[in-house]
């Protein structure tokens, strides 16, 4: 096998195991060269840009509104929002109060 095709089965191979290590899903698993695309739908385009040893570079084209992440971005942001979730209604109103009074205080100068 070519190099640059072992490396892209290495990478496709971690990548679905990432994805669905908590889920048991059937995975589609695609073999691109360098230079090759892949669609999700209509408006999502991934191309591989470079591939050297087990890294291959993607370029991703996709909507301002689509998020796309790096897998470890994706927990650290989960988790965040998760925390802040749990932040209490009366922490939330006197944290409100201390941006009210400073705001009031920034508008009488």
């Amino acid at each position: 096998m070519l190099p640059f095709l072992q490396a892209l089965s290495v990478v496709a191979a971690r990548v679905a195991f990432m994805l669905f290590r908590e889920r048991i899903h059937e995975v589609l698993i695609l073999t691109r060269k360098l230079g090759e695309n892949i669609r999700i739908g209509d408006r999502i385009k991934v191309i591989i840009l470079d591939i050297k040893g087990g890294q291959v570079k993607l370029g991703i084209d996709a909507p301002p509104n689509v998020a796309v992440h790096r897998e470890e971005i994706y927990e650290r942001i989960r988790d965040e929002n998760r925390r802040a979730a749990g932040i209490s209604s009366k922490t939330l109103k006197e944290v409100a109060q201390i941006f009210n009074k400073g705001k009031r205080r920034a508008g009488e100068a």
